[in-house]
């Protein structure tokens, strides 16, 4: 029997384009008292980028190299694509 960590999914209902540190990780809705933690992330990026993730980790990705983290990964609480012009789209499983 299986067992349920996660709360629900979010992402990005088209390809987006970055501006430059941009933030991808959304601010939780008003009514929640914690931020969006991602136990399951996952990035397309089409061009070469910087990432941080964390607001500690520094990552070059190549083009259409992607990120992509699961439940045995640390959290993802925010992931900043640096360059702007950067066409990418995520999707994220939230605890």
């Amino acid at each position: 029997m299986g067992y349920r960590i996660g709360s629900g999914y979010i992402g990005s209902e088209e390809i987006k384009t970055s501006q430059a540190n941009e933030e991808v990780v959304p601010a939780a809705p008003a009514n929640w008292t914690i931020p969006y933690m991602f136990y399951k992330f996952e990035l397309y990026n089409e061009q070469e980028c910087t990432v941080i993730i964390n607001g500690k980790a520094t990552i070059f990705l190549r083009a259409e190299q992607g990120w992509k983290t699961d439940c045995t990964d640390v959290p993802i609480s925010s992931f900043v694509i640096v360059e702007p012009n950067i066409s990418y789209n995520w999707v994220g499983c939230y605890l």
